[in-house]
């Protein structure tokens, strides 16, 4: 069994309220192979019913009867114990809510009352450990994906709220501009560079030798401001010392009044060199589609947030789904 197989089987496992470490790559696998009396034998894995099924896909079936998010649940927690208590014997799932049969059967009991919370009621939930903020996220996911296939290929983030304004008029308006990879939003801040939280690369792009260099060289950095530093400003100069062009949907010298005879060296101490979090009002008018949570948790620029509320809801966006961690 290789590390891919590994990794996996690991996402399979899922149960309501769990929390799980992360895998760590080849030194895990090390361990646990280390631990096998012979790396050679094979588990005896039997099929998993639910391995390719999507959240749709599940929800479809507890809506016609079929299935019941305690049945799910069932299966879930089967698999766990298939995986990470015998066969390969993972470890990897660390805790177990002792009330998620409990909690499935009570979801279901809504649900026969005609209440259905979201597209997530009934759905077991897998917690994992955030190692490596985004890039190292975007690493781990990109392992398993063949990117030569994609057309394109969009990365974001969760620390956004939205999207406020429709996506298709925006990626429409970007297939107009012959670039190679594009944020919604640049940042003078130390260099020039794309926001990370939304980034849409192209096929000239996810196929160049470089692209697959940068991710094979991040690090799971637990300090967030070594992520930007390496990655975040890193990932652009890197593709455009490659060759490769990025552009911004709402540039900041085109939204942002940003002294023209400004040396570039002063430029990231103007405040406007962050739209996304001193000009939420001038990229909402601009068809910008998220809002930063940064803006509403920290408001460092001090933005009005009782005018911002209502300017998000005058997009028919539902301000109920503005929740956020204040810590």
């Amino acid at each position: 069994m290789d590390r891919r197989d590994f990794v996996r089987l690991t996402a399979l496992a899922g149960a309501v309220a769990i929390r799980g470490k992360p895998l760590t790559g080849q030194s895990l696998v090390s361990e646990r192979m280390a631990e096998v009396p012979s790396a050679r034998r094979p588990f005896n894995i039997p099929p998993f019913e639910l391995e390719e099924t999507t959240i749709a896909d599940l929800q479809s079936a507890m809506a016609s009867g079929r299935m019941t998010a305690r049945s799910i649940t069932q299966q879930y927690l089967d698999r766990i114990s298939e995986l990470d208590r015998k066969g390969p014997t993972l470890r990897h799932v660390i805790e177990i809510n002792p009330d998620a049969l409990s909690i499935a059967d009570s979801l279901d009991q809504e649900r026969k009352a005609g209440r259905v919370r979201g597209t997530l009621h009934g759905i077991p939930i897998l917690l994992k450990d955030n190692v490596g903020w985004d890039f190292g996220m975007w690493r781990h996911a990109l392992e398993h994906v063949d990117v030569h296939r994609c057309s394109e290929l969009v990365l974001t983030n969760s620390s956004l709220f939205g999207p406020v304004h429709p996506l298709g008029p925006i990626f429409r308006r970007m297939t107009e501009d012959p670039c190679d990879f594009w944020g919604m939003t640049d940042n003078f801040e130390y260099r020039w560079h794309l926001q990370s939280y939304f980034l849409v690369f192209r096929q000239k792009a996810l196929r160049h030798p470089g692209f697959a260099q940068f991710w094979a060289s991040v690090l799971p950095y637990s300090n967030k401001r070594q992520v930007i530093y390496s990655y975040e400003l890193g990932l652009t100069t890197f593709l455009t010392e490659c060759g490769l062009e990025g552009r911004a949907f709402a540039p900041v010298e085109r939204i942002a009044e940003v002294p023209p005879r400004w040396p570039w060296s002063s430029r990231r101490m103007h405040p406007t060199t962050i739209p996304s979090v001193y000009l939420p009002f001038t990229l909402l008018e601009n068809e910008m589609p998220f809002v930063k949570v940064e803006v509403f948790r920290d408001n460092v620029a001090h933005v009005p947030l009782d005018s911002l509320r209502r300017a998000i809801r005058a997009t028919g966006y539902d301000l109920t789904l503005l929740e956020y961690d204040p810590r």
